[in-house]
C-alpha cells in the first residue's frame, strides 16, 4: 500500500509500519518496497523513529530516576534522626541510601574516571551529600569505638 509521507498522519502510519518491518528483520530495500517510498525516505523515517524512541526512553529513565530519588529522600527522613543520634543500623541504612543515590546520579562512576557532570542546581546538593556522608561515617566510627569501650 503506497504512503503519502507528506501528510503527518500518513507519515506516522508509514513510520509505524516501517519500524515493525525493521524489527522483524526486513532490509531497507524490503521496507521501502512494502511502504512504496524510496530507500532514502525509508532510511530517514527509520532514523527519525529511532531517535524519537531513544528520546522517549531517556525521558522515561529521567522520570524513573527522579521518582526513585524522591523515594530515597522519603526513606532517609524515616531513619535520619536515629542515624544522627548514633544508631548503627540507622547509620548503615542512611549510608546505603546515599550510596544508592550516588549510583542513580552516576556520581560513583564519574569519580572513578575523574569527572563530575551535574546540573547547576545539583552542585550544592552533591556537595551537601558528600559532606553528610563524611559526617555519618565519623558518627559511625565514634559509635563503634564507644561500643567497643563499653564491652
Amino acid at each position: 500500500m503506497p504512503y503519502d509521507v507528506t501528510i503527518p498522519e500518513v507519515r506516522a502510519e508509514a513510520a509505524a509500519r516501517a519500524w515493525e518491518l525493521r524489527k522483524a528483520g526486513c532490509t531497507i530495500r524490503q521496507i521501502s518496497s512494502e511502504i512504496n517510498v524510496t530507500r532514502t525516505v525509508t532510511h530517514r523515517i527509520l532514523t527519525e523513529t529511532l531517535r524519537e524512541y531513544q528520546e522517549r526512553s531517556q525521558d522515561l529513565a529521567r522520570e524513573t530516576v527522579t521518582l526513585d530519588l524522591a523515594r530515597c529522600d522519603q526513606m532517609m527522613l524515616g531513619v535520619w534522626k536515629q542515624a544522627v543520634a548514633g544508631d548503627i543500623d540507622a547509620i548503615r541504612t542512611v549510608l546505603a541510601i546515599m550510596e544508592r543515590r550516588h549510583k542513580m546520579l552516576g556520581i560513583e562512576q564519574a569519580a572513578k574516571i575523574g569527572i563530575f557532570i551535574t546540573a547547576p542546581d545539583d552542585s550544592e546538593r552533591m556537595g551537601a551529600l558528600e559532606e553528610l556522608k563524611r559526617e555519618l561515617a565519623l558518627i559511625a566510627e565514634r559509635a563503634q569505638l564507644e561500643a567497643g569501650e563499653a564491652a
